[in-house]
């Protein structure tokens, strides 16, 4: 799984290690990489894969930047890594067991 640049905490996945639901900023979209170890944000990519390292149940992303008008692209892309994620969006209640299945 990549990880590739950004500022990447080796231990983290060890902490959270089988939590029901893991909420990772992915402020950044797959191609902006470098930015994202630029700014010490991560990817979409980044954030799935900490999430299956971890073997978490369901993964929430969040803190995107504003150059993105649309989300679900984000969403997508961190699918293609752990499939059971969904974006957090403000004001939201969110069924756990329907991001479990």
């Amino acid at each position: 799984m990549p990880i590739a640049g950004y500022k990447y905490f080796r231990r983290l996945p060890s902490f959270v290690k089988g939590v029901t639901v893991l909420y990772h900023e992915a402020t950044f979209d797959k191609t902006k990489d470098d930015l994202a170890t630029i700014t010490g944000h991560s990817t979409t990519v980044n954030a799935a894969a900490v999430a299956a390292k971890a073997e978490a149940g369901a993964l929430i992303i969040g803190h995107f930047s504003a150059r993105y008008k649309e989300i679900d692209t984000l969403v997508e892309e961190a699918k293609s890594v752990f499939p059971r994620t969904c974006a957090a969006v403000d004001g939201m209640t969110y069924d756990i067991g329907n991001i479990l299945t």
